[in-house]
């Protein structure tokens, strides 16, 4: 199980004693296609999973396997060897990539205030997400019960802006009445924050 925007590191090997050249390949299953994927001999250990299958003299071909995946989703990862007799082994794992949700902190907003009633009011703000390739919307309640209304979003900085007026005080003839602003950032797979 991965996260968005982690790294799948794993090592594994093949064996094969009546060979003596291979040509391993990779398909991390995320349409990145075929990828050569280099091996090294090493001995082989009596307590690996295959030592009643191959003598413990037997050579093993180590491999790393290592990829970033941009997008949630599940993912057949498919690792290939041919030997110099044409003949073909396969392993494979199925890697688990979740969403990140984005994620917005108090202390990055800002917001003209106090602000007398018809003036225009800024809110500046930015955001994180470890999916690199996620699109945003940002919703802005700004607590006087008017519609929610639509933050400007910059993909580039994941920066945004928005504005409101708050035409009068509530309850009305108060000298001063504060309001809860609250920001909603939602991703392009639903999670927000």
């Amino acid at each position: 199980l991965l996260n968005q925007g982690d790294r799948l590191d794993q090592a594994g090997y093949f064996v094969d004693p009546d060979s003596a050249a291979w040509t391993t390949l990779v398909d991390y299953g995320d349409g990145t296609g075929l990828q050569p994927l280099s091996f090294a001999p090493s001995e082989h250990s009596d307590d690996a999973p295959d030592s009643d299958q191959y003598p413990a003299s037997a050579t093993h071909y180590d491999f790393d396997l290592g990829h970033d995946y941009a997008l949630p989703g599940v993912y057949n990862v498919t690792v290939s060897a041919v030997d110099n007799g044409q003949i073909v082994g396969t392993g494979a794992l199925q890697v688990t990539v979740v969403n990140q949700a984005p994620q917005a902190t108090f202390s990055v907003f800002s917001v003209a205030s106090p602000a007398a009633e018809g003036q225009l009011v800024t809110l500046a703000g930015s955001f994180t997400d470890a999916g690199a390739s996620d699109t945003h919307t940002v919703q802005v309640d700004w607590g006087d019960g008017s519609p929610l209304s639509f933050a400007t979003v910059n993909p580039a900085t994941r920066t945004i802006a928005a504005t409101h007026i708050y035409v009068d005080d509530a309850p009305t003839n108060t000298a001063l009445d504060q309001y809860r602003i609250q920001v909603t950032v939602t991703d392009n797979f639903g999670a927000s924050d």
